[in-house]
């Protein structure tokens, strides 16, 4: 992630890396809001199991990636986590400069 874009990416271990696998296969998430001024919606459907939730996270200040296998987006107005490992999000990345490449 580009200095130029207002934010860093560092890498950082985590407390207890001996327990987390390196192989995720269903990647989960959290999102930690300053204030609920910030969540635009929440919606959970009783009709086909579908959940939104959607809020504003603010101008990000820092990406910290820990042992390679938690991202951590820390913003203005919360922070969101997302367990992928820093290689599968390298080879994403890379999918998608490619297709947009080729566009």
């Amino acid at each position: 992630m580009s200095p130029n874009r207002g934010y860093r990416l560092v890498e950082a271990p985590l407390v207890d890396a001996n327990t987390m696998s390196r192989k995720i296969s269903e990647h989960s998430f959290s999102v930690e809001l300053n204030s609920r001024a910030h969540l635009r919606e929440l919606a959970v459907s009783d009709s086909d199991g579908r959940t939104l939730v959607e809020g504003v996270l603010g101008a990000i200040h820092e990406m910290v990636y820990r042992d390679g296998v938690l991202l951590e987006v820390h913003a203005e107005h919360g922070t969101l986590r997302l367990d992928i490992l820093r290689e599968e999000m390298d080879t994403l990345i890379d999918s998608v400069v490619k297709q947009q490449r080729s566009e």
